[in-house]
Parts: C-alpha cells; structure tokens; sequence
C-alpha cells in the first residue's frame, strides 16, 4: 500500500487536469461556493488545499487566504498558478499542532481526503465567545 503523503504527491501531477479521474471537482465548486459565501477582507485557512483550486478563487474574491497541505507537490502545482503569487503556502501535516495562534483565521474550509467528500466548516471568530 502506498502512504498517504506519497499518493497525494503522485496525484498532483493529474489533480487539476481530468475530471474523469477527479470527479469530486465537478462536483463541489457550486456547493463550496454557496456554503462559503462572500469571504472579502476575512482571513480563510484552506485545510488540505492540495493545488490551490478553490484558495486561488477565494484570493481573488478578497480574502487573505493561507493553504496548509502536508504535499509538497500539491502546494508546488498551486504555486505556479496565476494567482497563487497572494496566498500563503504551508506545508504541514494537521496531525501535528498547527502552526497558527488561535483565531488567527475566520474561516477555515477543509476537503476531506479519506472519505473522498467535500466538508466545510465555517468558524467565525466573531462568534467565539
């Protein structure tokens, strides 16, 4: 069996490029979209963020976006994107503590690898109490 890390790093190569072999991207981009809504002048961690797909659209929609991804190669396709050149890349496994104070973020999208579905979670420090 091939460890994790080292599949997400053999898949970057094709991630962006076939939707036959990537299906989820036809799938979520309207969900994501409608569940995340208007995210300008906030600060996002997109959990997972693999090759920028959705970062980049939320960076150019006016948020201040941070990827955190455990592949090299995921966040080395995202960085030569149009685009990417606003965001911030880490790389970084969550199993681990993250690498941010809290309520560094108010929004923190996350795409779940291991069931293969797209789970957003929406945080807002102005609702912590």
């Amino acid at each position: 069996m091939l460890p994790t890390r080292e599949g997400y790093d053999r898949w970057a190569t094709t991630y962006d490029d076939d939707a036959s072999s990537n299906w989820l991207k036809a799938l979520d981009q309207l969900e994501v979209e409608r569940t995340l809504g208007n995210l300008a002048g906030r600060d996002v961690l997109d959990v997972g963020g693999g090759t920028g797909r959705h970062a980049i659209r939320l960076s150019r929609s006016g948020a201040r976006v941070t990827v955190l991804d455990f592949s090299e190669e995921m966040i080395a396709k995202a960085r030569r994107k149009p685009g990417a050149e606003e965001i911030r890349f880490v790389a970084h496994d969550v199993l681990r503590p993250l690498p941010f104070a809290d309520r560094s973020f108010d929004c923190v999208p996350s795409y779940s690898s291991t069931s293969q579905l797209a789970i957003w979670i929406r945080s807002s420090a102005s609702s912590a109490g």
